[in-house]
């Protein structure tokens, strides 16, 4: 993807709160640590692995936190933990049961 200049993006970033993600002790630890919330952490994780990530919410508060990630830094040894998260699958879809992929192709947007 560098050699092409394309870059990543994160779909749904927090999972969709699937695995008991905000209640994660390192993400928690974090979040005490820099006075975040567990979701900035995610993001700012996100952000200084140059992953794009549109985090979608309907609270206003949450909205406000999410671009809230300019006044700290989490260091190398932290994003490394961070990274030991990746289950190296997704979470949320199965994209190898065929009934999935199906679904995701049916889905229609309304403008």
């Amino acid at each position: 993807m560098k050699k092409y200049d394309i870059k990543p993006m994160a779909w749904a970033p927090f999972i969709e709160g699937k695995e008991k993600i905000f209640e994660n002790p390192l993400l928690i630890s974090l979040a005490k640590k820099y006075n975040k919330t567990t979701a900035q952490i995610i993001l700012k994780w996100l952000r200084q692995n140059n992953i794009i990530s549109i985090p979608k919410s309907t609270n206003y508060t949450h909205l406000q936190e999410n671009i809230q990630l300019n006044n700290f830094t989490l260091t190398a040894e932290e994003l490394d933990a961070l990274t030991q998260l990746d289950k190296k699958h997704s979470i949320i879809l199965d994209l190898h049961d065929i009934n999935e992929v199906y679904r995701l192709h049916n889905i229609k947007f309304i403008q």
